[in-house]
């Protein structure tokens, strides 16, 4: 059974005030096909709507996109979030190319950046790594966080240039944000395959 929320709800749960809430969803989504037929209705949510909203606002009030680059940013990485289990679903286990889903504990997206502003809306390159064992020591006095992790590059040919001359990259922990996102709407592990690759977190 497909699952429902309310911008209330969704707002109420998250912990985003319902004006922006309703801000990022007409900036992200696509317009409601029922909003104009039906006076004073308010829109349903799908999960993955939800989560697209969740992460777009992210985008653009923690890591200080703006609201085009944030629309760039999630188009440029829609089949990566499908193939991944980023919407319900939805997993490959040969996903890039790089094996089994399951050893992958967090993914963490690395944003290049070009090195400086044309005025031009940029082609971003994307890093991702993805974490398949951490472990933290003592050696000397001092702790110690070991990664492994697999890498893979995504992006245009043209973006991949920005990552030759790249002076800064923005990070988001997209498996800890769909965790909190998740957590907050008390949503079943098995709608996201992602949310197998916390259970390893720290």
């Amino acid at each position: 059974m497909i699952r429902y929320f309310l911008g209330r709800e969704l707002s109420d749960r998250l912990g985003v005030p319902l004006a922006r809430w309703k801000r990022w969803a007409r900036e992200f989504l696509p317009p409601d096909p029922l909003g104009g037929l039906q006076s004073g209705y308010a829109r349903h949510y799908s999960i993955d709507q939800a989560f697209t909203v969740y992460l777009a606002g992210h985008l653009v009030s923690r890591s200080k996109f703006s609201i085009p680059e944030a629309r760039k940013i999630l188009s440029d990485l829609e089949p990566w979030f499908a193939a991944e289990g980023y919407r319900t679903g939805t997993a490959e286990d040969n996903s890039g190319g790089k094996g089994d889903l399951s050893a992958v504990r967090e993914h963490l997206i690395l944003i290049d950046c070009p090195p400086f502003d044309s005025g031009q809306l940029p082609g971003f390159a994307y890093t991702i790594r993805a974490i398949t064992d951490r472990r933290q020591y003592t050696q000397q006095g001092r702790q110690i966080e070991e990664e492994h992790f697999l890498t893979v590059r995504l992006g245009s040919q043209e973006s991949h240039a920005v990552q030759q001359e790249v002076l800064e990259q923005r990070m988001v922990c997209i498996t800890r944000i769909l965790g909190v996102f998740a957590g907050c709407l008390e949503l079943n592990s098995h709608l996201f395959a992602a949310l197998g690759h916390q259970s390893g977190n720290p």
